[in-house]
């Protein structure tokens, strides 16, 4: 941490090679992938970690009969005492991360616009951080960070699936008991300006040219929210909003649409175009802008509204089929801080809006205040980020921790596999001659799917290949 201010290259290099040959001795205690390796011999999938501008999300995806050695290596893993002896090694991870960002062109052209629509707020930059943050990481404040958010009042967990509430509840309680909550820093507030007039950027890049418009909306608990996200999608819902109709299906565009991004403290929403061969970026500008009005004139059809609320609808019916899509609203409410019993009504509230909702929260977010960014077909000045030279550390793949050993110690009940019977799961009906109706029940809610599968493919036909 003292030698961050250090300038002398040839000094900076001596403590690069300090630090390369501390990492080498402290990886002599490190266990390569083990974490993986336990969850992949439990039969989980889909594990992952991830960060955003709100939150710090660690998911796993496993048999219901693994769950008490899921609290066990959670709670050990989120919350003993962590030591971070791959640090260096990983923070060379994250080096090729932001150069891989630095030259990717939809985080470039949307790095540049949202410096401008957030001046203040941390909204304004990624969360991977600046070029400078990277050249100067520090362990003391990672551990810092740690002890500070990594505490029992700030989490939630949330799962879904074949699990007996009561008994869940308890193992939860048995395995994390020992966190003591600990009291969180005052939540730190950007006051943001509100965007005066139009403002411009451009970016290079070389290839397609692009077109990116943000105005500044309301933040994720707002009254105007469900409101908005009714404008969102009369623009752009893939299939019948403005943008579909008038420029993607009439061409007169490349490719143009539009996404709202839902945040805490602010929200936003974007509207971006591609344009033809020869046509320039500020007609594709005038083209969205020309969307935005004609919400704000009333100018769309009646049917769109109940239409979009009928959609949502059944989006949500059809998520609460999967666990993913179930943790996910949770983890949302949480996130958001929103009451479950409000959050679960979003689309009940949006079902009592009418086209005047619409239309006076267009005129109200949608004026001439907004950010513009182009990217244009020129060569981008990469600015790469030089990693310090360190070592691949030499590891054991064959060590296992005594933790590891203890955890796949423990015993479990093996769960039996149920095979689907006729009658008892489907039903199988001759429809029509030559023609079989196989049907079930949907036990969740009164959505179905219907497949139509012929006996004819590839091998009767090769043009069918």
């Amino acid at each position: 941490e003292q030698h961050f201010g250090e300038a002398n290259p040839e000094k900076r290099k001596e403590i690069y090679a300090q630090i390369n040959a501390e990492s080498q001795l402290a990886a002599q205690y490190a266990v390569p992938n083990e974490l993986d390796k336990l969850y992949e011999s439990m039969g989980a999938s889909f594990k992952n970690a991830g960060t955003g501008q709100e939150l710090t999300v660690y998911q796993v995806n496993l048999p219901s009969n693994r769950l008490q050695q899921w609290a066990k290596i959670e709670s050990h893993r989120l919350f003993g005492k962590p030591v971070f002896r791959l640090f260096h090694t990983e923070l060379e991870t994250v080096y090729d991360e932001k150069n891989l960002a630095l030259d990717n062109k939809g985080r470039l052209i949307r790095d540049a616009v949202y410096e401008l629509v957030y001046k203040k707020h941390p909204y304004g930059r990624s969360t991977i951080g600046t070029v400078e943050h990277l050249k100067k990481p520090s362990l003391v404040k990672i551990y810092d960070f740690f002890d500070t958010y990594y505490v029992p009042n700030n989490m939630a967990i949330c799962i879904s699936g074949d699990i007996e509430i009561e008994k869940t509840i308890q193992i939860i309680a048995d395995n994390f008991k020992n966190l003591e909550p600990r009291l969180l820093p005052d939540p730190e507030r950007w006051e943001e300006d509100p965007i005066d007039g139009i403002e411009r950027v451009t970016v290079q890049y070389q290839g397609e040219e692009y077109v990116m418009i943000v105005f500044q909306t309301a933040p994720q608990n707002h009254a105007d929210m469900e409101a908005l996200m009714l404008f969102d999608m009369i623009l752009d819902n893939a299939t019948a909003g403005l943008i579909n109709l008038n420029l993607n299906q009439q061409q007169k565009v490349r490719q143009a649409g539009s996404r709202p991004t839902l945040s805490n403290d602010y929200g936003s929403q974007e509207l971006w175009g591609i344009p033809k061969k020869d046509q320039s970026l500020e007609e594709v500008e005038q083209l969205l802008l020309e969307q935005v009005n004609l919400i704000k004139q009333g100018q769309f059809e009646d049917w769109i509204i109940p239409a979009i609320v009928t959609d949502f609808k059944k989006s949500q019916k059809a998520g609460l089929e999967n666990n993913e899509s179930r943790v996910g609203a949770l983890r949302s409410s949480f996130i958001t801080n929103q009451n479950w019993s409000h959050a679960i009504r979003s689309i009940a509230r949006m079902g009592k809006l009418a086209k005047e909702n619409v239309v006076a929260v267009a005129n109200k977010y949608f004026g001439d205040n907004y950010v513009v960014g182009y990217r244009i077909d020129a060569q981008h000045e990469l600015p790469q980020i030089e990693k310090p030279q360190i070592d691949p550390i030499e590891m054991d793949p064959t060590r296992q921790s005594a933790f590891a050993v203890s955890v796949m110690a423990m015993p479990v009940t093996e769960i039996e596999p149920v095979f689907i019977k006729t009658e008892r799961d489907y039903q199988i009906v001759d429809y029509y001659p030559g023609v079989k109706l196989y049907h079930s029940e949907n036990p969740v809610n009164d959505l179905f799917t219907l497949t139509f599968s012929f006996e004819v493919g590839k091998l009767h036909h090769q043009k069918l290949g």
